[in-house]
């Protein structure tokens, strides 16, 4: 054998190795399509699994948060509906005849302090009367002042004054009066 002929044949062997390599290699690759075929099938089934499992979590955890939230606005309406019925029950309490009640009262009580102002408040003629009698009563009161300054005694059973006797003889028809003399 020549050295041409070793060659083809170790070229010849090389090529039924590498063919049966590849044919391995086809294989294998088969083998790894066929795991991540499945694989990608089991995904899809995790992946619709996962959704269908948070739709329903989510589902579930909404509705309780809903009844909770409903069951607190059941509680706020029958407060509202007895706020309510308590204004509906304070209207009918508060109609024309109460009104005219409380009203009436109060009609009554300023008619009474009216009569009260009217019976112990004076005319304005009264007062200006009244008012002249003080002014009288006030000389009156300068006069009095006036004759506790007179000097009096008693002249025997008799009152009597001390006079200026220079300052006599005032007065008509023999009448004698005289200027006394004050303290």
């Amino acid at each position: 054998m020549s050295n041409q002929e070793e060659t083809e044949l170790l070229l010849l062997e090389m090529v039924v190795a590498l063919s049966e390599k590849v044919k391995l290699n086809d294989e294998s690759i088969q083998k790894a399509i066929e795991i991540l075929e499945r694989e990608q099938t089991d995904l899809e089934l995790f992946r619709n699994s996962i959704a269908s499992v948070a739709n329903r979590v989510v589902t579930d955890e909404l509705r309780n948060a809903l009844k909770t939230q409903n069951s607190a606005l059941e509680t706020y309406f029958h407060r509202i509906d007895s706020v309510t019925d308590k204004l509906y029950a304070v209207k009918h309490e508060l109609n024309w005849r109460n009104g005219l009640w409380y009203f009436g009262g109060y009609a009554v009580f300023m008619a009474m302090v009216a009569a009260f102002i009217w019976w112990f408040v004076p005319s304005l003629d009264e007062i200006r009367s009244r008012t002249r009698q003080v002014e009288l009563l006030n000389t009156q009161i300068e006069r009095s002042e006036n004759l506790n300054r007179l000097q009096v005694s008693y002249c025997g059973k008799q009152t009597c004054v001390k006079v200026i006797e220079t300052q006599c003889n005032y007065g008509k028809k023999g009448d004698r009066y005289c200027v006394a003399d004050l303290k």
